[in-house]
């Protein structure tokens, strides 16, 4: 049986520490959050609570025998020292490391690191979903009026999508095309 380590992440972590199991993996998980130790011990998994960048932490939660590790923490500098500690102070071979911010990709596939963006793999499910809920939109919609609409022009049709991408601000006003055309605009 082979054995992962999961460091950080929270609910993320947890999940995947839920799921590695199920798969038949002995995991092992390491927090600094007690509470999330708790909840992962309550699960049925090994849990430790450490100092997620404290190489001596890892190498006990680690233990001798993790041939796999991944570095889940919501901060992209804890994951890139937490998987430069346990490949070079640990000595596990491969640490899988999630990216939280895609502006931080490159630094970590330079370093040799196998990587997972969660803004890549969330906007892939944001937009297969979104394919989805499309298909199943009968036809019949796709010709009405959508509720909002002043000029009887459906916001379902493509053709009228900056439309249905406008926001409101705080007042409740329409503001205009939204954060997402305008990209000098805060988000």
């Amino acid at each position: 049986m082979s054995t992962a380590l999961v460091v950080g992440g929270g609910h993320v972590g947890t999940l995947l520490a839920q799921q590695l199991r199920n798969r038949g993996v002995d995991v092992r998980y390491v927090d600094d959050d007690a509470e999330t130790v708790i909840r992962v011990r309550s699960g049925g998994t090994r849990a430790t609570e450490a100092t997620l960048t404290d190489a001596r932490s890892l190498r006990e939660a680690a233990g001798e025998d993790v041939t796999l590790a991944v570095a889940a923490s919501p901060r992209d500098s804890v994951n890139l020292l937490v998987a430069q500690l346990l490949r070079t102070q640990v000595g596990v071979r491969t640490v899988v490391v999630l990216v939280n911010d895609p502006r931080n990709h490159e630094v970590f596939e330079t370093s040799g690191i196998e990587t997972v963006c969660a803004s890549s793999v969330l906007a892939d499910a944001l937009g297969r979903r979104v394919d989805e809920v499309v298909a199943r939109v009968p036809p019949e919609w796709s010709t009405e009026t959508a509720a909002g609409s002043d000029d009887g022009r459906s916001l379902l049709d493509p053709r009228n999508r900056s439309e249905a991408s406008r926001t409101f601000d705080g007042d409740g006003r329409f503001d205009g095309e939204g954060p997402f055309h305008d990209r000098r605009r805060p988000m």
